[in-house]
């Protein structure tokens, strides 16, 4: 009952984020300063929509777990679980250390080649076109047609 017990507050948890982040959201959108461009997007608007998207899953996730019935048989300190989450936390520490140095385009490609051995991905070729793939549409999408300014890194500056 310990696990079903922890879902419920992590389900909590994941609502109460989306609370805060629709309370920003809110606060951007109504109080502009008159100085700044307005964009239609905006970072308020932006996050409203996020924050009632994870303020849904959450809810979801509260409500299923407060109805299902069947208790499950995880073990907090399941080892197969750690073997996975230790890479994913190496990954992420990696991601940020390069995105300092080296930049966006370079460390997202090494995220996702690492996240995919993770996952599972046996094949390197595959992988690393599928990470290229990822990453050149995100930057594509969020630098070249949305105008964003990514990190460079301090080796490229």
């Amino acid at each position: 009952m310990a696990v079903k017990k922890r879902e419920l507050i992590e389900g909590a948890v994941v609502f109460g984020i989306g609370l805060m982040t629709l309370i920003e959201g809110v606060r951007l959108t109504v109080y502009k300063d008159a100085h700044s461009v307005e964009d239609i997007v905006g970072p308020g608007r932006y996050l409203i929509f996020l924050s009632v998207f994870i303020m849904l899953v959450g809810a979801i996730f509260f409500v299923s777990e407060f109805r299902s019935t069947k208790e499950k048989n995880v073990e907090a300190g399941n080892p197969s679980a750690l073997s996975k989450t230790l890479p994913i936390i190496f990954a992420l520490v990696v991601y940020i250390v390069l995105l300092y140095l080296i930049g966006y385009l370079g460390s997202t490609l090494v995220f996702f080649i690492l996240m995919h051995r993770v996952m599972g991905f046996k094949s390197w070729t595959a992988n690393i076109a599928v990470s290229a793939g990822i990453a050149l549409a995100l930057y594509g999408l969020f630098v070249m047609f949305l105008g964003m300014i990514f990190p460079r890194g301090i080796l490229f500056s």
